[in-house]
């Protein structure tokens, strides 16, 4: 990676000047409540979440859980409906249509390339060795002026090993786009989270997930850490509830029982 990285460069002009929408709970989440036109009387059923009001935008409690957990500040944490929210966004922060292209390296998670194609972005692949493996070499040589971004997925699905750390650190730094490296099976694996390294490396986005060793599937949450810009981009382009109540809840029961996972 050059050290004149500029992440704004990457950036599509259009997320760079988008002005987020604004919802009710910017503004305010205690007192009497009639910003947002919810129904007061609330829900038709009895609850301890005061389902008739809407969820906190930014999750600021789940965040923090995550950031202990992992080691890193909350403002390097995002919260998605699963991974595949957090693969699309990027797709849409960082790729034009019809124009950017990226690079995976298969045999490798097949929504890289299903999201590529609802963004209308070209891939471009460099197959892994016969023990699944990265070629170095082989990816960086097939970066053209177009990839915007590398996803490199470790431990690999399907294969299910790790990819060689410095392997991955060397396409991280050879590569003066976005590096994303899937960990949804992190937890399963002798080797350390690249989380520690989002402040070395403003251009890694590290994806994670509750679906896998914490046996969350249902509740559809995903994490990506990165540095507090990328984080800051993802949260303006993002729907502005996207995480509910109930997904919030049981994922924050998730993270107060890390010896039980």
């Amino acid at each position: 990676m050059s050290n004149s990285f500029d992440l704004n460069t990457l950036i599509r002009p259009n997320i760079l000047d988008l002005k987020p929408y604004r919802s009710a709970r910017d503004d305010f989440d205690s007192g009497i409540l009639l910003d947002a036109n919810e129904n007061s009387i609330g829900a038709p059923f009895e609850n301890d979440l005061e389902l008739h009001r809407y969820p906190m935008p930014y999750q600021e409690i789940l965040r923090e859980k995550i950031a202990d957990f992992r080691n890193v500040d909350s403002s390097h944490v995002f919260v998605g409906v699963g991974s595949d929210e957090a693969i699309d966004l990027l797709y849409r922060i960082f790729c034009e249509p019809g124009k950017d292209r990226v690079l995976t390296t298969p045999p490798t998670y097949g929504m890289y390339k299903v999201s590529a194609a609802i963004n209308d972005i070209a891939v471009d692949s460099v197959l892994l060795t016969s023990d699944f493996q990265l070629q170095v070499n082989e990816t960086l040589a097939a970066v053209t002026d177009q990839t915007k971004m590398i996803f490199l997925c470790s431990p690999n699905n399907p294969s299910g090993n790790s990819l060689n750390s410095d392997d991955m650190i060397s396409i991280i730094e050879g590569f003066n786009g976005i590096v994303v490296v899937d960990e949804a099976y992190i937890d399963f694996s002798k080797n350390e989270s690249f989380a520690s390294l989002v402040d070395q490396y403003p251009n890694l986005v590290i994806l994670q997930t509750m679906s896998k060793a914490f046996g969350l599937a249902g509740i559809r949450l995903g994490i990506s850490i990165a540095n507090p810009e990328i984080i800051d981009y993802m949260m303006k382009v993002k729907a502005p509830y996207n995480i509910n109540k109930l997904t919030s809840e049981a994922a924050i029961r998730g993270y107060s029982n890390i010896e039980s996972m």
